[in-house]
């Protein structure tokens, strides 16, 4: 028994065969076809809105015929991330917090199997506070549906990192950091551009998150570049500072002292975040989860609760 997950974010695509029943990842295929450039091929087609789906589809067809398997038909899709969004195969509304950990509260969209695309496609949608919006992790969180211990503040590092609050086995809110778009911005537009490169360099990490404890981050974020045209430093060090500065500071905006920290990502993001944690309160429970293990659990109870689609 096997099914096809699918992780459709704004700047990558991710496809694995996965083996329903001990979750193994068979095959995998990670492509650079993000929503945004799929939503601009479209709308560069001038097609009508008739066509979207069939558009999409066949994105998905060309992916799938890239994992080479045998006999794939039929084969259920389940589709999360921006594929739902006002850039994706359809838009749907998002879910409203507060919600309970289990799949069924999730909003989705079953797309039926046809010429274009011999698969039924499960799209899922998003989430949402009053002020915030996700769109994927809610799916990650559902592959956390069969711990004992399900409570705890989950965090989902990335360009827009998320932390979500889960208690007594229901999300009940959240707040999103544009941490690493900020950090993609300054190391790749800013003045201090010309001043880093990547590199590992986990002392000066540290030291950033140490300078993180301080009440002007912007200045000290400029410091990067006046020190570099006074001292000539290195450039991997400043790297590695400015990611420490930014991760630090978003951090230590938590006050969930009564709950443990699950950091759900893959390396280096995984280890950076928990070194954070490390420095900045050595006593704090922290949990590290793999990102993609928690999506193919998340889809596969997904898909296992819901009957119309059926797992072959």
């Amino acid at each position: 028994m096997q099914f096809l997950s699918c992780d459709w974010g704004t700047s990558n695509f991710r496809l694995r065969l996965v083996e329903s029943k001990s979750r193994k990842i068979l095959k995998e295929i990670i492509l650079p076809e993000g929503i945004a450039g799929t939503f601009s091929k479209w709308e560069k087609s001038l097609l009508p809105d008739s066509e979207r789906v069939s558009f999409y589809k066949q994105i998905l067809k060309k992916a799938i015929s890239g994992l080479d398997l045998l006999d794939s038909k039929q084969l259920p899709l389940i589709v999360s991330g921006m594929a739902s969004s006002s850039m994706g195969i359809l838009e749907l509304p998002y879910m409203k917090f507060p919600f309970g950990l289990k799949p069924l509260e999730l909003k989705f969209c079953i797309i039926e199997s046809d010429e274009d695309l011999g698969h039924p496609i499960l799209l899922i949608s998003g989430a949402c506070t009053e002020d915030d919006i996700m769109r994927g992790e809610e799916v990650i969180l559902m592959g956390f549906a069969n711990f004992e211990k399900k409570d705890g503040v989950y965090i989902f590092p990335g360009t827009h990192s998320k932390h979500v609050i889960v208690r007594d086995s229901e999300a009940i809110g959240f707040k999103t950091y544009i941490t690493g778009e900020i950090f993609d911005l300054l190391i790749n537009k800013s003045i201090i551009a010309n001043s880093v490169e990547p590199g590992e360099d986990r002392t000066s990490f540290i030291k950033g998150v140490k300078e993180s404890e301080r009440e002007d981050l912007l200045h000290s974020i400029f410091t990067i570049r006046a020190k570099d045209i006074l001292r000539g430093t290195d450039p991997v060090k400043n790297y590695q500072y400015l990611s420490g500065l930014l991760i630090g500071a978003e951090l230590r905006k938590l006050d969930i002292s009564d709950l443990p920290i699950h950091i759900v990502s893959e390396n280096p993001l995984l280890s950076l975040y928990a070194a954070a944690f490390a420095e900045i309160d050595g006593n704090c429970k922290v949990k590290l989860h793999s990102s993609d293990q928690a999506l193919v659990r998340g889809h596969m109870e997904i898909l296992k609760e819901l009957s119309q689609v059926r797992v072959s």
